[in-house]
């Protein structure tokens, strides 16, 4: 029997996250540590059996990029200049686990003590399921069917602040058309050396100065020489010309802004 295998690739932070319907990952899928070169950090990926029948996972190391035209690269681990695949030394490889059954995945990082080393460094840890093979029946006619293999990531991020940069730059805003109605749209690039964490709004005011109103956007994350577009709804302003303040609002010093003219049409 042929088989055709689809891809779901899940990341972020998320509790019990079902791996091939059977397999859960329990805790943040972001795993965060402020580092000194030198040093060695350890960490815990735990995995849970919640199906009715034994299943298995692979787990691996690759670098992950991003970009605002939606491309996005799960690249061989080491490949990315700041790539920290290097430095993650895992526990196992597989795991098999009966029905309910708890694994733990270690992985350790183990920093160079290098002086060049700022800012930040990342890679990904993927859970994947594998997934039981059909048995072929004799005489029975071969077909294709689709099977959905889920992998989960688990980001690894380690950040040096010392030294470190933030930078963000805006570029590519216009006005643009969506489901949810008219948005501002932009693109948000990460020129520093550490990773970005913010909240996207927009301060609205009229020619003469006045406010009018803030406009809400999502939160967003960037990694250096990452890229990623974000849209922030004006479909409740009026027809009109405004002025408007970009702000994007990564926590302490690390506030940028960026003015721009905004002409509603009708």
């Amino acid at each position: 029997m042929l088989k055709r295998i689809s891809w779901l690739v899940l990341l972020g932070t998320l509790l019990a996250a079902t791996v091939s319907a059977q397999i859960s990952i329990v805790g943040s899928l972001t795993r965060y540590q402020e580092s000194t070169p030198g040093e060695q950090y350890e960490g815990v990926i735990s995995l849970k059996n919640v199906g009715t029948a034994t299943a298995q996972a692979k787990v691996y190391v690759q670098d992950y990029t991003f970009s605002a035209d939606g491309k996005t690269g799960y690249l061989e681990a080491g490949s990315l200049p700041r790539s920290n695949a290097a430095w993650i030394t895992l526990s196992a490889s597989t795991a098999v686990l009966a029905p309910g059954e708890i694994a733990d995945i270690k992985y350790t990082l183990d920093i160079p003590a290098s002086r060049a080393i700022a800012g930040t460094y990342w890679s990904i840890i993927f859970v994947e399921g594998i997934p039981e093979d059909a048995a072929n029946v004799e005489g029975e006619v071969p077909t294709i069917s689709i099977k959905q293999v889920m992998r989960y990531g688990i980001q690894i991020v380690s950040d040096f602040t010392a030294l470190a940069k933030s930078d963000l730059k805006f570029s590519n805003t216009k006005i643009v058309s969506t489901e949810e109605g008219r948005s501002f749209s932009v693109d948000l690039t990460n020129t520093g050396t550490r990773w970005l964490n913010g909240n996207l709004y927009i301060e609205v005011y009229n020619l003469d100065g006045d406010h009018v109103t803030t406009l809400s956007g999502s939160k967003f994350r960037t990694y250096p020489d990452t890229s990623i577009r974000k849209n922030i709804s004006v479909a409740g302003l009026a027809a009109g010309y405004y002025k408007a303040l970009l702000v994007a609002d990564c926590g302490g010093d690390d506030l940028f802004g960026g003015n721009y003219n905004l002409v509603i049409s009708e």
